[in-house]
């Protein structure tokens, strides 16, 4: 005869508390870090050419292997 035992893990108040902060505290970076991401947003001017800052980045970086 087999006998299994089921055990489920029961959270106590204060794990369950802390579970909360953590996830407050989660919150929190998680808004500093998009506004420190959204301090680097710039808008660029009309007449930006991306095609040859492309180029001319590839020059620059690759032009001597050819």
């Amino acid at each position: 005869m087999e006998v299994e035992i089921l055990v489920f893990p029961v959270n106590s108040t204060l794990e369950y508390k802390e579970a909360a902060y953590n996830q407050e505290e989660n919150r929190i970076k998680r808004q500093e870090a998009y506004q420190n991401f959204m301090k680097y947003r710039g808008s660029l001017p009309a007449d930006f050419d991306y095609e040859k800052e492309l180029t001319e980045y590839r020059d620059q970086r690759y032009g001597h292997i050819d």
